[in-house]
């Protein structure tokens, strides 16, 4: 018995310094209750309209540049681009992970922004997207304004959020080049 006692209390030592570690390590962690504040863009050499049609389709379901990163399903509502549309959402973190939450559509210009609520899963906040045009390219930004939800909440001191999601945006980023180079007819 004391052997075993021994032995859980070396294994609580080291998850308690391994969580230490991340912690001081992680300087884009999110505290619970506190919102995460982040934004990632990216220049894409496509206009805005180009560049919107591809985020709205991958949303809808109708390509899958970004998988197997992060994936999407409409849920309700004919598109992404649609107030009151729901998404649900899966980013698989470093390609594993399953993080899931769903999103709703709650303002939409086309080919400027699109502004989404986090409704339910991981996540409650608010992403918002914009379409710059810049020269003959795209400036694509996403502004990310959540705070982690259920299980996640209770882990996002140890988890870098903000790190993951950045990583995931310039992989969608990256792909998304990839696609509109190869989808766009060859300029003479």
């Amino acid at each position: 018995m004391r052997s075993i006692a021994k032995i859980l209390l070396i294994a609580g030592g080291l998850a308690a310094g391994f969580c230490w570690m991340v912690r001081r390590r992680r300087s884009r962690n999110v505290e619970p209750g506190r919102y995460a504040d982040i934004v990632d863009s990216a220049l894409i050499d496509a206009s805005p309209d180009v560049v919107y049609r591809a985020v709205m389709d991958e949303h809808d379901g109708k390509t899958s540049w970004w998988a197997p990163h992060f994936t999407m399903q409409l849920r309700e509502g004919d598109s992404y681009g649609e107030v009151g549309a729901l998404v649900d959402n899966t980013v698989r973190v470093h390609g594993r992970f399953p993080v899931r939450f769903t999103t709703k559509t709650v303002e939409v210009e086309p080919n400027e922004t699109i502004r989404v609520e986090y409704v339910a899963g991981a996540f409650r906040g608010e992403a918002q997207w914009g379409f710059v045009g810049v020269n003959d390219g795209t400036e694509l930004s996403q502004r990310w304004r959540t705070r982690p939800a259920g299980v996640l909440r209770a882990l996002a001191p140890l988890l870098p959020i903000g790190e993951s999601h950045s990583d995931t945006m310039k992989v969608g980023f990256e792909r998304l080049r990839g696609y509109v180079d190869r989808t766009l007819p060859a300029v003479p």
